[in-house]
């Protein structure tokens, strides 16, 4: 458990140097206090965040993430893809759909222009059928990787216990 969310972030970083094969050496205040525009800008939400609220956080903490963008066309979206190159991942982004997997608004290594096509269908559809009220933010299209390490993290605000955080090794790449 941890005191705050400065330590927290401070053991993912260390997690994700270890697991990458890129150690950083770590100065006291090499994870800067939350001030950023991006840090403002999610704390303004309240709740669940979504895939790309996420990993705007972890943007402002320098925590290494796949390259990724947020597109609303398809032809965004191939262009995207073309420009971080195959294999890509698909998500909805939405906070009204935390967890992609159970709307099935995600898939996984698309390896050409026309299975994205049909993937970005598929994950908007698949999303709009699930919640036909949840306010999309646009499919959040992310490079495969094929070493490294994926992880969850949660946090939670208990009244007895105060802020619980959950960090969980979700699969190692290598």
């Amino acid at each position: 458990m941890f005191s705050n969310a400065r330590r927290a972030l401070k053991l993912i970083q260390r997690f994700t140097d270890t697991e990458l094969g890129e150690p950083r050496i770590l100065k006291t205040d090499s994870i800067p206090h939350p001030r950023t525009a991006e840090v403002a800008e999610v704390k303004r939400k309240s709740g669940i965040l979504s895939d790309i609220d996420s990993v705007r956080l972890l943007s402002a903490y320098d925590i290494p993430t796949p390259p990724a963008r947020v597109v609303s066309t398809v032809d965004e979206s191939i262009s995207m893809a073309h420009e971080i190159r195959y294999p890509v991942a698909l998500k909805i982004g939405s906070r009204d759909i935390p967890h992609v997997t159970d709307a099935n608004a995600i898939k996984l290594n698309v390896k050409s222009d026309e299975e994205f096509k049909n993937a970005y269908d598929y994950v908007v559809s698949n999303s709009r059928a699930y919640d036909p009220n949840a306010k999309l933010e646009g499919v959040y299209v992310q490079k495969m990787v094929s070493k490294g390490a994926e992880v969850i993290i949660g946090v939670s605000k208990d009244d007895l216990f105060g802020f619980i955080y959950f960090i969980w090794n979700w699969r190692n790449f290598r």
